[in-house]
């Protein structure tokens, strides 16, 4: 394996680790404020239900940021494609 190879592989196991954490600390913060908010206003399960299901969604809005942060915007083609 080429050395060039070799750390453009070890920066994509970076990423996906650390969207991977991002995502899971995302849903653990949901579910522990819900519980949190649901013992001292004796909701069950309101709000671990609506703060678990944002914390989803802010996992799922990261994982979107992180898979297109590498394309160009605007529909731009990349420069390397040279017809």
């Amino acid at each position: 394996m080429k050395p060039e190879n070799q750390w453009e592989n070890l920066k994509a196991l970076g990423i996906i680790l650390s969207l991977g954490t991002s995502m899971g600390v995302a849903v653990a913060t949901g579910y522990i404020i819900g519980r949190y908010l649901d013992r001292k206003l004796q909701a069950e399960p309101w709000f671990t239900v609506i703060m678990v299901l944002l914390g989803v969604a802010t996992a799922l809005k990261m994982a979107y940021q992180a898979l297109n942060s590498g394309r160009p915007k605007g529909g731009q083609k990349n420069s390397n494609n040279k017809k």
